[in-house]
């Protein structure tokens, strides 16, 4: 007698609903393209290496959107100007 489920068995429900995995889906080989990927591998830097890489995506953050965000929003010499010895332009 077969019991339900088991390797073989003629009554297996999820028989004919079990495909191959494609290759590219692998666990192996996802493993292997999620560490290439920019983040998961900055986990496995050295430390120094790690601050370098936050630092540099700190100075592009800035340089690119807070920087001009706040020379628009914010007016140094009317703000600060006569109080720091900012010269006026």
């Amino acid at each position: 007698m077969r019991i339900v489920g088991e390797v073989g068995g003629g009554l297996d429900p999820l028989g004919a609903l079990e495909q191959a995995v494609p290759v590219e889906q692998r666990p192996v080989n996802e493993l292997a393209a999620i560490k290439q990927s920019m983040f998961y591998s900055w986990g496995m830097l050295e430390p120094q290496q790690y601050v370098t890489k936050l630092a540099q995506v700190f100075a592009v953050m800035f340089l690119f959107f807070s920087a001009p965000i706040a020379n628009q929003t914010f007016d140094v010499f009317k703000q600060v100007g006569g109080r720091v010895g900012v010269a006026r332009p």
